[in-house]
């Protein structure tokens, strides 16, 4: 009966002691998780953007494909006679400005 007393009395102690690890092991481990969230929306965030480059660019390729293939159709004749229209300014070297 001593001895289930003693024991139950360092069982009680010994709880007492973790209180204070298991707060510390939450904050540790909540650190933890908020890092590593914080690197995938990072990298979630990254893909995002290199998913609409990507597309933007596969839309770009397809109106020059497209263009090209009205192009091809013409005589020489026809593409001498194309009035070209002021598009985006283009820079004209060191010499010049747009």
């Amino acid at each position: 009966m001593m001895h289930t007393r003693s024991i139950r009395r360092r069982l009680r102690e010994h709880a007492g002691d973790q209180r204070g690890f298991t707060v510390i092991e939450v904050l540790a481990t909540t650190m933890m998780v908020a890092a590593v969230s914080a690197a995938m929306a990072v990298g979630l965030i990254s893909i995002a953007f290199h998913s609409g480059d990507q597309r933007r660019r596969s839309q770009a390729a397809q109106i020059a494909q497209q263009d090209q293939e009205r192009l091809r159709g013409f005589s020489a004749e026809q593409l001498n006679g194309l009035n070209q229209s002021p598009g985006v300014p283009q820079k004209m070297g060191t010499r010049g400005r747009f």
